[in-house]
């Protein structure tokens, strides 16, 4: 018997109170890019403003040394798949970092922390299964700390050796903490701002009181900033807008003349050298006042979710925007530059080789997705235009003969792209088939599932269809319905070999099918195991050479396609493998990838061995292919765009 593990399991990692970096080695995965996508926080070290920290959306935290001119990735454990929603470095210790993680699955949640500047962490276990949402530290004693989270107000006196809670835990008012901050006069005073307006304490905890006057009653407060100089003056940000007290948090007053558009406000913040400009960060854009606050004016569209002052020159500010990464202004926030070399969070769905170029297609990224190629190997990406075709619109597929002498297809679910420009235009193509030989043309209901180019001197290109298989012969123009027996099945993927021959495998719910003849004609083939538990297929330029199943349920090989199944462990854990690809021109080598651990064959899938080193922090690798030059295997990954790992020639 052998075991089976879900494609997302991660409870490997949840029993780990410290998690291992990444070794620092040549052997390792790469980031390629391309560099962008959601940033969720920033945070700034007070000893050395040139060093930042970000996080983002699918747990992912970056650091740079250098101002923001370049990132890299630190060893967190992004397996356990939370947002990170706050980010502090501590005063006193700038190798001491604390992380806030939200996460759908409790076993996610909760504060982590760093003694070593991010290359290893543990878990807070006070605050186990908690999503943090906010974190703040007393300006004249670094080691008082609070932090904000779903379960109330938790705050620290030893510098987040332990953590206690100050808020009453079965308040619901005082559950849902979004935003914490101190009185820099005393540290019992404290702010807090929640799903449901803002409250605080004088006494450290022991009583809160509701400071609500003067806000619309269905403020979401996302953040809270105390001027240091006039601490009796603090801002609020609410999802109804921007708010002022003046008294300490008694009464407040809503600047007025803003958008409706523009009142979704994550984060506002005060030059502390000019404290009449003020900086609100909202869902459409940066809001900027001179005047303090009678006037704001939009500077730019980006969607803010966090911003940092450097405090010895405010000139400079650093945006973390969603979708489209890190941002910086040197002149108060009237311009900014993106600053994204090495930071990525972007998640891929499909890519496509043609000829010297290797498409990607990033989705959730609005206006900053889309369609990208790269004809240096994944080191550099460009994204020559995002055709209004595209804008919204989720691929289900890419797809292009690796030749490069055919034209780029995509699909969503209900609409067939095509592309003759590289990429840069798209059209939409109407899905008309015939379903026998002479019968009319007909528009063909249903959604498009996947998209795959083969080869019969001319291209080929089959489409998987919630109502079955098609073909086409014609670059998309018009389609045949293809049968397969014994009922008509949707047909959720199709896999081909790189050099994209003649024969291929398509999946549908209830088994494989093979076809030798560029899809006319196909043969039913038992999967391995249930064929929703296929992950991807490999199959080499050899129509009858050997097949690997990645699955839910471990690695299989069979020695021809209709042949039967074998489970390989030889070198190979009896877990989940996300993706398997043979190298182009080496039909006995093939490589796949288990939890982001890259493995090679060189015997068909007969023996592994192991190419990258095993950690929680590993990328989530959802496909392969291969850069011809250099010679190196690319990753397509769910939320860190591409990775590479460098071949090295072997005899």
């Amino acid at each position: 018997m052998f075991r089976i593990v879900d494609v997302r399991t991660v409870t490997k990692h949840l029993m780990c109170v410290l998690f291992l970096p990444l070794l620092a080695c040549a052997g390792e995965w790469k980031l390629a890019g391309p560099f962008g996508g959601s940033a969720t926080t920033l945070a700034m070290d007070p000893s050395n403003s040139r060093v930042l920290v970000a996080g983002t959306r699918n747990g992912h935290i970056f650091r740079s040394d250098n101002a923001g001119e370049s990132w890299e990735r630190l060893p967190f454990p992004s397996s356990l798949g939370g947002s990170v929603q706050a980010l502090l470095i501590d005063p006193a210790n700038q190798k001491h970092y604390l992380a806030g993680v939200r996460a759908s699955n409790p076993v996610g949640s909760g504060l982590f922390e760093s003694q070593d500047g991010g290359m290893t962490w543990k878990k807070i276990p006070e605050m186990n299964g908690n999503s943090v949402e906010a974190l703040a530290v007393y300006s004249k004693d670094p080691k008082i700390m609070a932090a904000a989270s779903r379960k109330g107000v938790f705050e620290s006196k030893d510098g987040g050796n332990s953590w206690n809670r100050i808020s009453p835990e079965r308040s619901e008012e005082l559950l849902a903490v979004t935003a914490v901050a101190y009185d820099p006069r005393n540290p019992e005073h404290l702010y807090a701002g929640t799903t449901h307006l803002p409250w605080k304490t004088t006494d450290g905890g022991k009583t809160w009181n509701s400071i609500h006057v003067g806000m619309l009653d269905d403020s979401d407060v996302f953040s809270i900033y105390v001027n240091l100089n006039q601490p009796d003056q603090v801002f609020a940000s609410a999802c109804s807008g921007i708010y002022r007290t003046t008294s300490a948090g008694q009464q407040w007053q809503k600047f007025m003349g803003i958008p409706g558009t523009q009142r979704r406000t994550h984060v506002v913040r005060q030059d502390p050298q000019k404290p009449e400009i003020l900086y609100a960060g909202t869902t459409v854009g940066l809001l900027k006042s001179v005047d303090s606050g009678a006037t704001w004016k939009l500077m730019n569209n980006l969607q803010l979710n966090w911003l940092v002052i450097d405090p010895a020159d405010p000139r400079i500010i650093y945006f973390a925007a969603e979708n489209s990464g890190i941002w910086k202004s040197t002149d108060r926030g009237d311009t900014v530059k993106p600053l994204n070399s090495g930071f990525v969070n972007r998640m891929m769905n499909r890519a496509a080789l043609s000829g010297r170029r290797v498409y990607v297609n990033a989705i959730q990224d609005g206006v900053s997705g889309g369609v990208f190629y790269s004809e240096d190997g994944g080191v550099t990406w460009r994204r020559d235009g995002n055709s209004s075709v595209l804008d919204g619109p989720v691929l289900t597929s890419l797809s292009s003969a690796p030749e490069g002498d055919t034209p780029l297809f995509a699909a969503t679910e209900d609409r067939l792209l095509k592309s003759t420009d590289g990429g840069k235009t798209w059209g939409t193509l109407p899905v008309l088939a015939r379903t026998r030989k002479g019968a009319p043309l007909a528009s063909v209901r249903g959604k498009v599932l996947t998209l795959q180019t083969l080869r019969n001197g001319k291209p080929v290109l089959l489409m998987g269809h919630s109502t079955g298989l098609l073909r086409s012969l014609d670059l998309g123009a018009t389609w045949q319905k293809i049968p397969l027996e014994p009922a008509p099945s949707a047909v959720t993927a199709i896999f081909a070999p790189a050099s994209h021959s003649q024969h291929a495998v398509a999946r549908t719910a209830n088994a494989l099918y093979f076809t030798k003849d560029s899809g006319l004609s196909w043969t039913r083939w038992e999967a391995p195991s249930d064929p929703s538990w296929i992950n991807d297929l490999a199959l080499t330029s050899n129509p009858d050479g050997p097949v690997l199943a990645a699955t839910a349920a471990g690695l299989f090989r069979a020695a021809a396609p209709g042949a039967s199944w074998v489970l390989c462990h030889n070198g190979l854990p009896r877990e989940t493998v996300s993706a398997v690809r043979f190298q182009p021109g080496r039909e006995t080598q093939a490589y796949a990838v288990a939890y982001g651990r890259l493995y090679r064959t060189s015997d068909a899938g007969s023996s592994w061995e192991a190419m990258t080193s095993s950690s929680a922090a590993a990328p989530d690798i959802r496909s392969l292919l291969f850069s011809p030059q250099p010679q190196r295997v690319l990753g397509v990954t769910a939320d860190l765009g591409v990775v590479f790992f460098d071949l090295v020639e072997t005899r």
